[in-house]
Formats: structure tokens, sequence, C-alpha cells
């Protein structure tokens, strides 16, 4: 995959099949990770603890959650959760928009005549602060469900047994959410750092042009 620039905004260009489903998937992935008990609420943190709002601002807060918590509640993280919702919305709009390119195949290894399949995907430069959104939205949960910042330094410090999830012990085992024994580790990881990679080409590279 390349992306680069263009007078709209940027293409996501020559996509392989498992790039293209790691973008396809992005809007539906969050609300599927979302959907983990308690792994939405790493999106909409609260801004200070409980015990915090109470002792430390001098804001106290009763049973039915009047204070700082509950007015952030009532009234910002609804805002959020629909600012949240749109951006994936736009990024699912800009996916549909999709072309599937198909290339002669030159390797003499591949059955003749079998053509190599490319995906690419211009998006509008306007759409970036949804796209950024909709990705942070993603790596956040994906660590949130499978924990995968730290695998990702241990991998990157060149310490991680990528077979090690082969022999998980039963606890293990049993605290892996469902969406986690979906798919192995390395796999995880692959899609965690695409993201990571397009969200990091974002900021530096649309954002602040």
């Amino acid at each position: 995959m390349r992306i680069v620039l263009s007078q709209q905004g940027w293409v996501f260009d020559g996509l392989t099949g498992l790039e293209w489903l790691f973008l396809q998937r992005l809007p539906a992935l969050v609300d599927e990770l979302g959907a983990e008990d308690g792994a939405r609420l790493r999106l909409f943190p609260d801004p200070i603890r409980e015990q915090e709002a109470r002792e430390g601002s001098g804001t106290d807060e009763d049973e039915e959650g009047v204070g700082i918590i509950g007015d952030w509640k009532e009234y910002v993280r609804p805002e959020l959760e629909t600012l949240f919702d749109e951006a994936r919305r736009v990024v699912a709009m800009d996916l549909e928009q999709v072309q599937r390119l198909e290339e002669e195949s030159d390797d003499e290894i591949e059955e003749a005549g079998e053509p190599q399949v490319f995906y690419s995907v211009e998006v509008k430069g306007e759409h970036v602060e949804q796209w950024n959104s909709t990705l942070n939205q993603a790596r956040l949960l994906m660590n949130e469900v499978h924990g995968l910042a730290e695998s990702e330094r241990e991998l990157a410090e060149g310490v991680m047994d990528m077979s090690g999830d082969e022999r998980e012990s039963e606890e293990e085992e049993e605290g892996r959410t469902r969406q986690a024994k979906a798919y192995p580790q390395w796999l995880l990881l692959a899609q965690y750092g695409f993201y990571g990679a397009i969200q990091s080409f974002l900021i530096e590279q649309v954002m602040d042009v």
C-alpha cells in the first residue's frame, strides 16, 4: 500500500487484499469492540475520578450523580458519542468508493493469466478529522480489548514470542474475549500497526498541510 496526497485529499493506493480487509473493517470493528463489556467506556473516560471530584474540586456528587461526573455523563459524553458515530459514518461512506484493480502477474510461479488484485480508495481532505477520530477509536478499543500496546512495544524490542498465544494457560484462555479469540495475536498486531501508520501519515501530512 501507498498513501499519496491528491488535489482533493489523499489516496490509499495499491491495497492488497489483507490491507483492504483491514481498512474495510475499520468502522464495523469499532462497533464490535465497543460492544465488549466496559470497552466502550475507554472512549469516554470520566474527566476526573469520582473521589477527586468530591475531595479535590469542592464539588459534591450526590446519589443521583449530580456534579462534575454527572454533568459529564449527561451533557458532554452524549455529544462525543454523536461526533464519534458521525466520524465512523463518514469513513464508511468513503470506503464505499473503493476501486478494484487487476494487474497481470509477471511472476512465473503464479498461474498463467491469473491477475493480481489491488484496491484503491480516494478520500477528500475535508474528511481527515473523521478518519483520524475513527482510527483513534479503533486503536484505543483494540488495546483495551486485546492489550496490544504492550505487545507492540515488546515486539519492537525483539523479545516477543509470536507463538506465545498457542501456549496460553486455561486461566488466560478463559479471560480472553470473544473478539480476541477470533484472531491470532500476530494478525491483531498487524492490524493495530496498520491503523497506527495511517493515522501518523494523516497527522503529519494532511492535518498540518
